[in-house]
């Protein structure tokens, strides 16, 4: 049980570093309506999983893509391509347009 719990705790360091990683890889190349989201463990390939979501105050819109990095060397080795990202989030930014208006809303009045 012990043993578990101290792979639980490493399990969520480890992905908390993952979170970090992708948030700045995003940084130097997106703007900032673009973020991580939670990742996970392929253990298989020993890569982690980063999805990218299209995010504004408030408001997930939706996953645009996926940044893949190493578990032991903490490099990111593979990413969706960034024009896709920029497409895919352009497309989900009118389509949920109406949600996103209103998430902005919210947090202006809060």
């Amino acid at each position: 049980m012990k043993q578990q719990k101290e792979r639980a705790e490493l399990f969520n360091v480890m992905a908390q570093d993952a979170v970090r990683i992708a948030s700045a890889w995003l940084q130097e190349r997106l703007p900032d309506r673009f973020g991580p989201a939670d990742p996970t463990l392929d253990e298989q390939s020993n890569l982690w999983r980063v999805p990218i979501v299209l995010a504004y105050p408030g408001i997930v819109v939706g996953e645009v893509g996926e940044i893949l990095i190493d578990a032991e060397s903490w490099e990111v080795v593979s990413h969706t391509d960034i024009e896709k990202v920029k497409a895919l989030g352009l497309e989900l930014g009118r389509k949920h347009r109406a949600k996103v208006r209103a998430a902005f809303l919210r947090a202006r009045n809060a």
